[in-house]
């Protein structure tokens, strides 16, 4: 009997600690959700991404503040990015078991397959390969879940809606991730520098071109972007 008790309580702990185990079942743009495989899917250098699965933080959700936590981890989950066997730490917004979010390092090479690891509590998922890229701009949405209207807003952040449009001559702001890397790093006491090699950007708005009057990092916030600008009268 005694031998029982002993293997089921082997077996319960094997059981337990396989449950505990984070996975990963999607890395995305944080502002688009393009799931892998589609066309503009890639994380770009220095933008936010988010990481779905289970079992990969606390059961609330924790956020970070600037500088962003490292390879010290936040709450006990740490993000890595291994290219070529070189490991990267991902700096960190916020995590929960069922959703992730960091910044990949502008440092991180271009590759068709980088693996992204989330360890909790020191234990690693398995990796789950993405594409990096020099941009893949997404724009955030009113919905936070990469449909429907966008996050526009005037210049005094009031959001474009159906019945709050901009006017001709007036300025805009679009909030977007995945305009391309910045010097210096992310990981360096929270740097929020230039792209270093910015997209070139075009804005239409009604079939017709707007003047871009700004398209970078949002100053004193990692990894977020905008592009500001004005309707032709």
């Amino acid at each position: 009997m005694k031998t029982k008790l002993l293997l089921f309580a082997s077996a319960l702990a094997c059981a337990t600690l396989a449950q505990a185990q984070p996975a990963i079942t999607n890395v995305t743009n944080a502002a688009s959700y393009a799931a892998t495989g589609l066309p503009g899917a890639g994380i770009a250098q220095g933008s936010i991404f988010v990481v779905f699965g289970r079992n990969m933080g606390p059961a609330a959700l924790v956020q970070s503040g600037l500088p962003r936590p490292t390879a010290g981890g936040l709450a006990g989950t740490r993000v890595r990015i291994t290219v070529n066997a070189t490991n990267y730490d991902a700096p960190m917004i916020y995590t929960s078991a069922g959703q992730v979010a960091a910044i990949m390092p502008s440092n991180v090479p271009l590759t068709s397959q980088a693996n992204v690891v989330v360890l909790f509590n020191d234990q690693p998922s398995s990796p789950f390969p993405v594409a990096v890229v020099r941009s893949a701009v997404g724009i955030f949405t009113l919905n936070s879940a990469g449909s429907g209207p966008g996050v526009i807003t005037d210049g005094n952040y009031t959001p474009v809606t159906f019945t709050t449009a901009l006017n001709p001559g007036q300025a805009g702001i679009i909030w977007a991730n995945g305009l391309g890397a910045v010097t210096p790093n992310e990981d360096i006491n929270g740097a929020n520098g230039a792209i270093t090699n910015p997209p070139q950007v075009e804005v239409f708005v009604g079939g017709k071109t707007a003047q871009v009057l700004y398209a970078g990092r949002t100053p004193g916030a990692t990894g977020l972007d905008q592009i500001n600008f004005t309707i032709d009268r």
